[in-house]
């Protein structure tokens, strides 16, 4: 269950302040941003992911 929580979180509250920032940092609104947005929903997943997979 951590994994998910871990996971669910990282999707759901990541991209939020790197959206925030992007107000401040010009370079961060373009590719780059979104570079790194998907980067964190790419981990996210891999956590829920590991966490379907692990043994009980």
């Amino acid at each position: 269950m951590l994994f998910f929580a871990i996971g669910f979180g990282i999707i759901l509250g990541l991209p939020l302040p790197v959206v925030a920032l992007s107000l401040v940092v010009p370079w961060l609104s373009g590719p780059g941003g979104q570079a790194i947005i998907q980067t964190f929903e790419l981990v996210g997943l891999v956590c829920i992911i590991y966490a379907l997979r692990m043994d009980p």
